[in-house]
């Protein structure tokens, strides 16, 4: 199962550059990257609403709403600052600068993330190995940039 889930977020990464690309076709064809960036949620959001619907699922309760802590609603937040970044940077920096610049603050804030156990992750202290991973991580971009 794990292959499996493994496969599928490989995937997920695999459109998120592709995302880029179309977004930044967006912001170029309605004149702002918000733009580009809300029709993208738009879409998102529809037709997360209609999977919701065809597969009936139930809609959470009022109590259930109100025992999520605070900082979860901010999620959508995070989406959007994502893709509105993405939106706006990805013609001038590039699919490459932006998957590896996405992957290296990515990768160091998991790190920190797991070490600490924020945002209710377990515990997985740091080690000398994924600091390691971190460098060669932020290396690979300074490698892989266009001069």
């Amino acid at each position: 199962m794990k292959i499996i889930l493994s496969l599928i977020v490989a995937f997920a990464g695999a459109l998120t550059a592709i995302q880029v690309g179309m977004n930044a076709q967006l912001r170029q064809s309605f004149g702002h990257g918000l733009l580009g960036a809300a029709t993208n949620f738009t879409v998102g959001t529809a037709l997360l609403w209609l999977v919701v619907l065809a597969l009936r699922l139930p809609l959470p309760t009022l109590a259930q709403a109100s025992s999520v802590p605070l900082w979860a609603w901010l999620g959508g937040a995070c989406g959007a600052f994502i893709v509105t970044t993405n939106t706006v940077a990805g013609r001038e920096l590039g699919a490459l600068a932006i998957a590896v610049l996405t992957l290296s603050g990515g990768l160091i804030m998991s790190v920190l993330l797991d070490h600490f156990g924020w945002f209710g992750f377990p515990v997985k202290p740091f080690t000398l190995a994924k600091l390691a991973g971190c460098v060669l991580l932020v290396i690979s971009f300074l490698l892989l940039r266009e001069s």
